[in-house]
């Protein structure tokens, strides 16, 4: 009878393991998945998306009080889409300032300066949280949040302001820094027109 049993037990075995099928074939992590799981983090946090339409900016914060840190975490993201934006728009400013020389055109590199500071401080307005995650750490809440800012508007905006100004706008159009300012905005500008 043992025998019987143990054969039984085999045939059951052997039956369950053949309808169990095959395994889908599992991808490895990226060094960047385990990076963030090895820090508690998530992905999007160690390598933010990205997009030549879209500035991204990762950022924690942490408070006792769940709301405060959320704003903090925000705050702190527009900030840092606000050093991104003024970053770009000084490489522009760099290279108006190559192609046209120093010296002469101070006040029109003036203009164009305080143009994009306000243009940044008004835009970065217009940023949102991608993604959030909010952690409980014992008695504080840590928040991740991914903050987005499309920098179409931005580009179109300083565009605009230099078109309202006539000097500025004969001496910055023969460059290539206002070409590349042109096509971004164009390049935003078909964006909008997709559905």
């Amino acid at each position: 009878m043992s025998r019987r049993r143990a054969m039984w037990f085999v045939a059951v075995i052997v039956t369950v393991a053949a309808c169990g099928g095959s395994k889908a074939a599992k991808t490895a992590p990226t060094p960047e998945e385990l990076n963030a799981a090895a820090l508690g983090v998530p992905t999007w946090f160690i390598k933010p998306p990205v997009d030549s339409n879209i500035i991204y900016a990762p950022v924690t914060a942490v408070s006792r009080d769940m709301q405060l840190a959320i704003d903090k975490a925000q705050s702190d993201g527009r900030f840092a889409l606000a050093q991104q934006l003024e970053t770009r728009f000084e490489g522009m400013s760099k290279r108006f300032q190559e192609e046209t020389g120093s010296g002469a055109d101070a006040q029109i590199l003036e203009q164009f300066s305080v143009a994009y500071k306000g243009i940044v401080m008004q835009t970065v307005n217009g940023s949102r949280m991608a993604k959030q995650e909010i952690r409980n750490e014992g008695t504080q809440f840590r928040v991740f949040a991914l903050m987005e800012l499309p920098s179409g508007p931005a580009a179109v905006a300083l565009q605009q302001r230099i078109r309202s100004n006539e000097q500025l706008l004969s001496r910055m159009r023969a460059t290539q820094a206002y070409a590349e300012l042109d096509a971004q905005v164009k390049r935003f500008q078909e964006t909008q027109k997709q559905p």
